[in-house]
Order: structure tokens, then sequence, then C-alpha cells
């Protein structure tokens, strides 16, 4: 899917193009993801838990978010240009669960289940809803900061007393 999004936008990318170009069956690869959308939100979710899981916190977080927008912008058929707009919201859906389901079990492994409250909940969906959104208009759009910039914003817009609690930095 990588290889062919480099070439052919993914509103143009077929099942039959992506099963041809890796050697499986449409059987196999419906037998794993309804659709192609599927298998890019699931290339996003692997690519970040590996950048993720690389995380010491002898590095800060914002390089850490930059390496992910590195991703995703080197990627960007993949994540924003040139999606259907259905799919394109139900994409950002799936991104914005995924910080908000990091940033949740982060919190209970550091500080226990009580550390969940309402207010942290609410702090958590903003954050990844603003994050996640601000992303894809800077890849869709081309704005000019680097993916390494984008990272250092997005790390000092987190609420500080989130930030706090999450042990980011």
């Amino acid at each position: 899917m990588l290889q062919l999004v480099k070439k052919t936008p993914i509103n143009k990318v077929t099942i039959d193009m992506i099963v041809s170009n890796c050697g499986y069956s449409k059987k196999t690869f419906y037998n794993h993801f309804p659709g192609k959308y599927e298998l890019a939100y699931w290339i996003f979710e692997k690519q970040s838990n590996n950048i993720i899981s690389e995380y010491t916190g002898t590095e800060s977080w914002g390089s850490v978010l930059g390496r992910i927008y590195r991703f995703m912008y080197e990627n960007r058929n993949l994540f924003g240009s040139s999606w259907d707009k259905d799919d394109l919201d139900l994409h950002v859906g799936k991104i914005i669960d995924y910080c908000d389901r990091y940033y949740a079990e982060r919190l209970v492994s550091l500080h226990g289940e009580n550390a969940l409250t309402p207010e942290t909940r609410f702090l958590l969906k903003f954050n990844g809803y603003g994050a996640t959104h601000m992303v894809i208009d800077w890849i869709t759009h081309n704005w000019k900061q680097t993916p390494e910039e984008m990272g250092r914003y997005m790390a000092g817009a987190i609420p500080e007393e989130l930030a706090a609690l999450l042990q980011l930095d």
C-alpha cells in the first residue's frame, strides 16, 4: 500500500492493485481488513506504536511526535491527500480514538484508574481532536512547517496539567 500511494492517490488505488502488489489474495486481504482505508489506519497505528515504543523519556515528546508526523508527511496520500470526504472523516475519528486510547493507557499505567477523571477524559478528547485536525490540515493544505516543528508545536499545545500527568518531557 505504501508503495502504491507514492505514485497513485489512495482514492484511485484498488484492492486488486494492493493484493497484486503484495502477492496476497483478495480473500486474505478481506480476512484482515474491510477495505483499503482500514489498511491505511492499520499502517498508521502500527508505525505510531513502533515510534512510541522507542520513547524512553530521554528525548522530548515533541521529537516523538515529529517522527510520527514525518512518517505521515512522507506518506501523505495515506493521511488526508486525495481521500474521499466520508472516508477521511472516519479515518480522522480513528486517529482521534488512537490518541485518546494511548494517553488514557499511559495515565492509568502511571497513576492508576483514578487518574481518568471526567476532567482528564475531557482534556484527552479535546487534545486528541484538536491535534488530529491540525495535523490533517497541515498535510492537506501543505503548511510550511516541518514535521519536527509540528511535533514541537503540538507537544507544546498539550495542556500543562495533562502534560504533567502524562510525564511526557
